[in-house]
């Protein structure tokens, strides 16, 4: 679960969303919307760089990369770097809730 808001602290309600797998920058692997806090869930099936690009219809859009890993147990988990804010981003930012 990922959760967007805007710099102001104002989540972002209904916001579009797609996710891109590590195998295909251009193909989304799952699309939708957050929701009404701001909230975006998604299982991966593989490991690697997962991008999720959230969208206003407001002109507001962030692109937001993390790095997924499997245990040993075959569960998967974000990398601890990946919690961060979305450093450069000012409309939007990006906070794992895993």
């Amino acid at each position: 679960v990922v959760a967007f808001s805007y710099s102001t602290g104002d989540v972002a309600a209904y916001a579009e969303a797609k996710l891109y797998g590590p195998d295909s920058a251009d193909v989304e692997f799952q699309n939708g919307r957050t929701d009404a806090q701001g909230r975006f869930a998604f299982l991966p099936d593989k490991p690697g760089t997962w991008t999720i690009v959230v969208a206003d219809n407001m002109g507001h859009k962030v692109s937001h990369p993390m790095t997924i890993t499997l245990s040993d147990e075959g569960t998967r988990s974000p990398r601890p770097d990946s919690a961060n804010r979305c450093g450069p981003c000012r409309s939007f930012s990006g906070r794992c809730l895993v």
